[in-house]
Protein backbone atom coordinates (compact mmCIF):
# COMPACT_ATOMS: atom_id res chain seq x y z
CA UNK A 1 0.00 0.00 0.00
CA UNK A 2 0.96 3.65 -0.40
CA UNK A 3 1.73 4.41 3.21
CA UNK A 4 3.81 7.59 2.80
CA UNK A 5 2.42 11.07 2.14
CA UNK A 6 3.71 11.15 -1.43
CA UNK A 7 3.12 8.98 -4.47
CA UNK A 8 6.12 7.91 -6.52
CA UNK A 9 6.12 6.08 -9.86
CA UNK A 10 7.31 2.81 -8.31
CA UNK A 11 4.58 2.86 -5.66
CA UNK A 12 1.85 3.60 -8.17
CA UNK A 13 3.03 0.84 -10.51
CA UNK A 14 3.19 -1.61 -7.61
CA UNK A 15 -0.37 -0.88 -6.42
CA UNK A 16 -1.80 -1.54 -9.88
CA UNK A 17 0.62 -4.42 -10.62
CA UNK A 18 1.57 -2.93 -13.96
CA UNK A 19 4.88 -2.27 -15.73
CA UNK A 20 6.07 1.23 -16.58
CA UNK A 21 5.74 0.40 -20.28
CA UNK A 22 2.13 -0.81 -19.96
CA UNK A 23 1.25 2.20 -17.80
CA UNK A 24 1.68 4.42 -20.86
CA UNK A 25 -1.03 2.44 -22.67
CA UNK A 26 -4.48 3.82 -21.65
CA UNK A 27 -6.28 0.52 -22.31
CA UNK A 28 -3.80 -1.59 -20.34
CA UNK A 29 -3.77 0.95 -17.52
CA UNK A 30 -7.57 0.90 -17.39
CA UNK A 31 -7.58 -2.92 -17.26
CA UNK A 32 -5.06 -2.91 -14.40
CA UNK A 33 -7.18 -0.36 -12.54
CA UNK A 34 -10.33 -2.46 -12.90
CA UNK A 35 -8.57 -5.60 -11.67
CA UNK A 36 -7.12 -3.77 -8.67
CA UNK A 37 -10.52 -2.20 -7.91
CA UNK A 38 -12.28 -5.56 -7.91
CA UNK A 39 -9.65 -6.93 -5.55
CA UNK A 40 -9.53 -3.98 -3.14
CA UNK A 41 -13.04 -2.48 -3.14
CA UNK A 42 -14.68 -2.64 0.33
CA UNK A 43 -17.76 -4.34 -1.12
CA UNK A 44 -15.57 -7.06 -2.62
CA UNK A 45 -13.42 -7.97 0.36
CA UNK A 46 -10.98 -5.05 0.32
CA UNK A 47 -10.85 -1.88 2.41
CA UNK A 48 -11.54 1.81 2.00
CA UNK A 49 -7.84 2.60 2.57
CA UNK A 50 -6.73 0.12 -0.09
CA UNK A 51 -9.27 1.52 -2.55
CA UNK A 52 -7.95 5.04 -1.94
CA UNK A 53 -4.50 3.84 -2.91
CA UNK A 54 -5.81 2.19 -6.08
CA UNK A 55 -7.59 5.41 -7.12
CA UNK A 56 -4.54 7.52 -6.27
CA UNK A 57 -2.22 5.23 -8.25
CA UNK A 58 -4.54 5.25 -11.26
CA UNK A 59 -4.89 9.03 -11.17
CA UNK A 60 -1.13 9.47 -10.90
CA UNK A 61 -0.32 7.11 -13.79
CA UNK A 62 -3.13 8.54 -15.95
CA UNK A 63 -1.54 11.97 -15.73
CA UNK A 64 2.16 11.18 -15.52
CA UNK A 65 2.34 7.92 -17.47
CA UNK A 66 0.44 9.11 -20.53
CA UNK A 67 2.02 10.66 -23.57
CA UNK A 68 3.68 13.91 -22.60
CA UNK A 69 3.77 12.96 -18.92
CA UNK A 70 6.71 11.97 -16.80
CA UNK A 71 6.98 8.97 -14.53
CA UNK A 72 9.85 10.67 -12.74
CA UNK A 73 7.39 12.89 -10.87
CA UNK A 74 6.56 12.56 -7.17
CA UNK A 75 3.39 14.24 -5.93
CA UNK A 76 1.52 14.72 -2.67
CA UNK A 77 -0.82 11.83 -1.93
CA UNK A 78 -3.22 14.13 -0.07
CA UNK A 79 -3.53 16.45 -3.07
CA UNK A 80 -4.25 13.51 -5.36
CA UNK A 81 -6.82 12.02 -2.96
CA UNK A 82 -8.66 15.30 -2.54
CA UNK A 83 -8.87 15.83 -6.29
CA UNK A 84 -9.96 12.24 -6.92
CA UNK A 85 -12.60 12.32 -4.20
CA UNK A 86 -14.14 15.48 -5.57
CA UNK A 87 -14.26 14.18 -9.15
CA UNK A 88 -15.49 10.72 -8.15
CA UNK A 89 -18.32 12.13 -6.05
CA UNK A 90 -19.44 14.40 -8.89
CA UNK A 91 -19.46 11.62 -11.46
CA UNK A 92 -21.02 9.07 -9.07
CA UNK A 93 -23.80 11.54 -8.32
CA UNK A 94 -24.31 12.04 -12.07
CA UNK A 95 -24.69 8.29 -12.73
CA UNK A 96 -26.85 7.68 -9.66
CA UNK A 97 -29.25 10.49 -10.58
CA UNK A 98 -29.28 9.31 -14.20
CA UNK A 99 -30.18 5.76 -13.15
CA UNK A 100 -32.82 6.96 -10.68
CA UNK A 101 -34.48 9.03 -13.40
CA UNK A 102 -34.40 6.28 -16.03
CA UNK A 103 -35.36 3.28 -13.89
CA UNK A 104 -39.00 2.36 -14.56
CA UNK A 105 -39.90 -0.47 -12.16
CA UNK A 106 -43.50 -0.54 -13.41
CA UNK A 107 -42.25 -1.61 -16.85
CA UNK A 108 -40.34 -4.52 -15.34
CA UNK A 109 -43.21 -5.57 -13.08
CA UNK A 110 -45.62 -5.69 -16.03
CA UNK A 111 -43.08 -7.50 -18.25
CA UNK A 112 -42.16 -10.17 -15.68
CA UNK A 113 -45.79 -10.69 -14.61
CA UNK A 114 -46.88 -11.28 -18.20
CA UNK A 115 -44.09 -13.78 -18.86
CA UNK A 116 -44.52 -15.76 -15.63
CA UNK A 117 -48.29 -15.47 -15.29
CA UNK A 118 -47.73 -14.54 -11.65
CA UNK A 119 -47.90 -11.37 -9.60
CA UNK A 120 -44.36 -9.98 -9.50
CA UNK A 121 -43.26 -7.16 -7.20
CA UNK A 122 -40.08 -5.43 -6.02
CA UNK A 123 -38.18 -7.05 -3.17
CA UNK A 124 -35.57 -4.28 -2.99
CA UNK A 125 -33.96 -1.56 -5.11
CA UNK A 126 -30.64 -0.05 -4.05
CA UNK A 127 -28.96 2.83 -5.83
CA UNK A 128 -25.30 3.21 -4.94
CA UNK A 129 -22.83 4.56 -3.85
CA UNK A 130 -23.88 5.56 -0.36
CA UNK A 131 -23.69 9.26 0.45
CA UNK A 132 -20.93 8.77 3.02
CA UNK A 133 -18.57 7.03 0.56
CA UNK A 134 -15.69 9.48 0.17
CA UNK A 135 -14.25 8.38 -3.16
CA UNK A 136 -16.62 5.95 -4.92
CA UNK A 137 -15.22 3.84 -7.75
CA UNK A 138 -18.62 2.41 -8.81
CA UNK A 139 -22.10 3.82 -9.23
CA UNK A 140 -25.16 1.82 -10.14
CA UNK A 141 -28.31 -0.03 -9.19
CA UNK A 142 -29.14 -3.40 -7.66
CA UNK A 143 -32.76 -4.49 -7.79
CA UNK A 144 -34.65 -7.71 -7.18
CA UNK A 145 -38.15 -8.54 -8.42
CA UNK A 146 -39.88 -11.65 -7.10
CA UNK A 147 -43.20 -13.48 -6.85
CA UNK A 148 -45.10 -13.81 -3.58
CA UNK A 149 -43.45 -17.00 -2.31
CA UNK A 150 -39.92 -16.24 -3.56
CA UNK A 151 -39.83 -19.25 -5.86
CA UNK A 152 -39.17 -16.96 -8.84
CA UNK A 153 -37.03 -13.85 -8.85
CA UNK A 154 -35.23 -11.57 -11.29
CA UNK A 155 -32.04 -9.83 -10.17
CA UNK A 156 -30.38 -6.85 -11.85
CA UNK A 157 -26.98 -5.34 -11.12
CA UNK A 158 -26.00 -2.51 -13.46
CA UNK A 159 -23.09 -0.20 -12.74
CA UNK A 160 -20.51 2.16 -14.20
CA UNK A 161 -16.82 2.41 -13.37
CA UNK A 162 -16.23 6.04 -12.39
CA UNK A 163 -12.77 5.95 -13.97
CA UNK A 164 -14.48 5.62 -17.36
CA UNK A 165 -16.45 8.82 -16.82
CA UNK A 166 -13.54 10.88 -15.59
CA UNK A 167 -12.19 10.84 -19.14
CA UNK A 168 -15.23 12.76 -20.38
CA UNK A 169 -14.64 16.46 -21.05
CA UNK A 170 -17.78 17.87 -19.43
CA UNK A 171 -19.79 16.60 -16.49
CA UNK A 172 -23.47 16.31 -17.40
CA UNK A 173 -22.98 17.08 -21.09
CA UNK A 174 -25.53 15.63 -23.49
CA UNK A 175 -24.71 12.42 -25.33
CA UNK A 176 -21.95 11.41 -22.95
CA UNK A 177 -20.93 7.87 -23.80
CA UNK A 178 -20.12 5.56 -20.94
CA UNK A 179 -19.92 1.77 -20.59
CA UNK A 180 -22.55 0.17 -18.38
CA UNK A 181 -21.73 -3.24 -16.94
CA UNK A 182 -24.81 -5.43 -16.52
CA UNK A 183 -25.30 -8.73 -14.74
CA UNK A 184 -28.84 -10.14 -14.69
CA UNK A 185 -30.04 -13.42 -13.22
CA UNK A 186 -33.28 -15.38 -13.05
CA UNK A 187 -34.13 -17.75 -10.22
CA UNK A 188 -36.59 -20.43 -11.28
CA UNK A 189 -37.06 -24.11 -10.42
CA UNK A 190 -34.68 -23.46 -7.54
CA UNK A 191 -31.82 -22.82 -9.97
CA UNK A 192 -30.16 -19.51 -10.77
CA UNK A 193 -29.53 -18.77 -14.45
CA UNK A 194 -27.47 -15.84 -15.71
CA UNK A 195 -29.43 -14.20 -18.53
CA UNK A 196 -27.25 -11.19 -19.28
CA UNK A 197 -23.62 -10.48 -18.43
CA UNK A 198 -21.64 -7.95 -20.39
CA UNK A 199 -20.84 -4.36 -21.27
CA UNK A 200 -23.06 -1.84 -22.99
CA UNK A 201 -21.58 1.34 -24.41
CA UNK A 202 -24.44 3.74 -23.97
CA UNK A 203 -25.15 7.39 -24.42
CA UNK A 204 -26.78 9.53 -21.79
CA UNK A 205 -30.19 8.68 -23.30
CA UNK A 206 -29.87 4.87 -22.91
CA UNK A 207 -33.01 2.81 -22.21
CA UNK A 208 -31.48 -0.18 -20.42
CA UNK A 209 -33.43 0.63 -17.26
CA UNK A 210 -36.62 1.53 -19.11
CA UNK A 211 -36.99 -1.36 -21.53
CA UNK A 212 -36.81 -4.71 -19.64
CA UNK A 213 -36.34 -6.75 -22.82
CA UNK A 214 -32.90 -5.19 -23.28
CA UNK A 215 -31.60 -6.95 -20.16
CA UNK A 216 -34.05 -9.88 -20.14
CA UNK A 217 -34.73 -10.97 -23.74
CA UNK A 218 -38.17 -12.55 -23.92
CA UNK A 219 -36.96 -15.52 -25.98
CA UNK A 220 -34.37 -16.43 -23.33
CA UNK A 221 -36.82 -16.16 -20.44
CA UNK A 222 -39.51 -18.22 -22.16
CA UNK A 223 -36.97 -20.89 -23.10
CA UNK A 224 -35.80 -21.07 -19.49
CA UNK A 225 -39.33 -21.45 -18.15
CA UNK A 226 -40.12 -24.24 -20.62
CA UNK A 227 -36.92 -26.17 -20.04
CA UNK A 228 -37.58 -27.41 -16.51
CA UNK A 229 -35.01 -28.86 -14.12
CA UNK A 230 -31.91 -30.04 -15.93
CA UNK A 231 -29.13 -29.62 -13.38
CA UNK A 232 -28.25 -31.20 -10.06
CA UNK A 233 -29.42 -29.42 -6.91
CA UNK A 234 -26.21 -27.97 -5.47
CA UNK A 235 -25.04 -26.33 -2.27
CA UNK A 236 -25.50 -22.90 -3.85
CA UNK A 237 -29.01 -23.82 -4.96
CA UNK A 238 -29.85 -24.90 -1.41
CA UNK A 239 -28.47 -21.71 0.08
CA UNK A 240 -30.40 -19.54 -2.38
CA UNK A 241 -33.61 -21.46 -1.69
CA UNK A 242 -33.18 -20.99 2.06
CA UNK A 243 -32.71 -17.23 1.76
CA UNK A 244 -35.12 -16.54 -1.10
CA UNK A 245 -38.01 -18.96 -0.60
CA UNK A 246 -37.77 -19.47 3.16
CA UNK A 247 -36.55 -15.95 3.97
CA UNK A 248 -33.80 -17.47 6.08
CA UNK A 249 -31.46 -15.02 7.78
CA UNK A 250 -27.76 -15.86 7.83
CA UNK A 251 -26.69 -16.64 11.39
CA UNK A 252 -23.09 -17.68 10.75
CA UNK A 253 -21.04 -19.74 8.33
CA UNK A 254 -23.45 -22.18 6.66
CA UNK A 255 -26.17 -21.54 9.24
CA UNK A 256 -29.52 -19.76 9.12
CA UNK A 257 -32.58 -18.93 11.18
CA UNK A 258 -35.76 -19.68 9.24
CA UNK A 259 -38.90 -17.81 10.33
CA UNK A 260 -41.66 -20.08 11.64
CA UNK A 261 -44.68 -18.09 12.79
CA UNK A 262 -43.34 -15.46 15.20
CA UNK A 263 -40.25 -17.55 16.01
CA UNK A 264 -37.34 -19.04 14.09
CA UNK A 265 -35.87 -22.48 13.44
CA UNK A 266 -32.09 -22.81 13.47
CA UNK A 267 -30.55 -24.89 10.67
CA UNK A 268 -26.91 -25.49 9.79
CA UNK A 269 -24.92 -27.33 7.15
CA UNK A 270 -22.11 -29.82 7.65
CA UNK A 271 -20.33 -32.31 5.43
CA UNK A 272 -20.30 -36.04 6.16
CA UNK A 273 -18.50 -38.37 3.78
CA UNK A 274 -18.34 -35.59 1.18
CA UNK A 275 -22.10 -35.11 1.34
CA UNK A 276 -23.89 -31.96 2.42
CA UNK A 277 -26.15 -32.58 5.43
CA UNK A 278 -28.47 -30.05 7.10
CA UNK A 279 -29.53 -30.26 10.73
CA UNK A 280 -32.52 -28.36 12.14
CA UNK A 281 -32.48 -27.90 15.88
CA UNK A 282 -33.44 -25.22 18.34
CA UNK A 283 -36.19 -22.60 18.34
CA UNK A 284 -34.99 -19.00 18.37
CA UNK A 285 -36.49 -15.64 19.21
CA UNK A 286 -34.60 -12.42 18.40
CA UNK A 287 -31.54 -14.54 17.48
CA UNK A 288 -31.51 -16.19 20.94
CA UNK A 289 -32.33 -19.85 21.57
CA UNK A 290 -35.44 -20.30 23.70
CA UNK A 291 -36.00 -24.04 23.17
CA UNK A 292 -33.68 -26.92 22.27
CA UNK A 293 -36.34 -29.54 21.64
CA UNK A 294 -36.14 -32.11 18.87
CA UNK A 295 -33.73 -32.15 15.95
CA UNK A 296 -33.79 -33.57 12.44
CA UNK A 297 -31.22 -34.13 9.73
CA UNK A 298 -31.91 -33.54 6.04
CA UNK A 299 -30.19 -34.19 2.76
CA UNK A 300 -29.08 -31.42 0.40
CA UNK A 301 -32.13 -31.75 -1.81
CA UNK A 302 -35.30 -29.96 -2.82
CA UNK A 303 -37.49 -32.12 -0.59
CA UNK A 304 -35.84 -30.43 2.40
CA UNK A 305 -37.00 -27.03 1.17
CA UNK A 306 -40.49 -28.45 0.55
CA UNK A 307 -40.69 -29.77 4.13
CA UNK A 308 -39.56 -26.49 5.71
CA UNK A 309 -41.76 -24.43 3.43
CA UNK A 310 -44.84 -26.47 4.39
CA UNK A 311 -43.96 -26.03 8.06
CA UNK A 312 -43.75 -22.28 7.51
CA UNK A 313 -47.07 -22.12 5.68
CA UNK A 314 -48.86 -24.22 8.31
CA UNK A 315 -47.77 -21.82 11.06
CA UNK A 316 -47.55 -18.51 9.19
CA UNK A 317 -50.47 -16.96 11.12
CA UNK A 318 -49.72 -18.60 14.47
CA UNK A 319 -48.79 -16.24 17.33
CA UNK A 320 -48.93 -18.64 20.26
CA UNK A 321 -45.24 -19.35 20.91
CA UNK A 322 -45.87 -22.49 22.95
CA UNK A 323 -47.98 -23.94 20.17
CA UNK A 324 -45.32 -23.11 17.56
CA UNK A 325 -42.63 -24.83 19.65
CA UNK A 326 -44.72 -27.95 20.20
CA UNK A 327 -45.74 -28.33 16.54
CA UNK A 328 -42.20 -27.75 15.21
CA UNK A 329 -40.75 -30.30 17.64
CA UNK A 330 -43.43 -32.85 16.74
CA UNK A 331 -42.82 -32.40 13.00
CA UNK A 332 -39.06 -32.76 13.43
CA UNK A 333 -39.56 -36.00 15.34
CA UNK A 334 -41.46 -37.43 12.34
CA UNK A 335 -38.49 -36.95 9.99
CA UNK A 336 -36.80 -40.25 9.23
CA UNK A 337 -33.19 -40.56 10.29
CA UNK A 338 -30.64 -40.57 7.47
CA UNK A 339 -28.99 -43.92 6.93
Amino acid sequence: MISEETISPDKALSVLSISSEDATNPDKLKTAYRQASKKNHPDMGGSEEAMKDVNAAYDFLSKHGSEGGSLGTTVSKRDVWDEISKEHKQWASFVKEDFEKKFKPENYIKYFSEITGEEIGIDFAIFYPKKEERSPSLAGLKVKFKNKDGSVYFFIDVYVWISELRKEPTLGAEHIEYPIVASCDVYFNRRKQTITKGNYTSTHDHDLLTNPEKLFPKSKIEKLFKRGKVTKFTRKDMSRAITSELNGKVYGDDSWIIPIGTLGLFIYRMVILRTGIYTAMGIYKDRKRINTGASATFKEEEETIDFLKKLQNDLKNETDESKIINIVNEELKKVKKLS
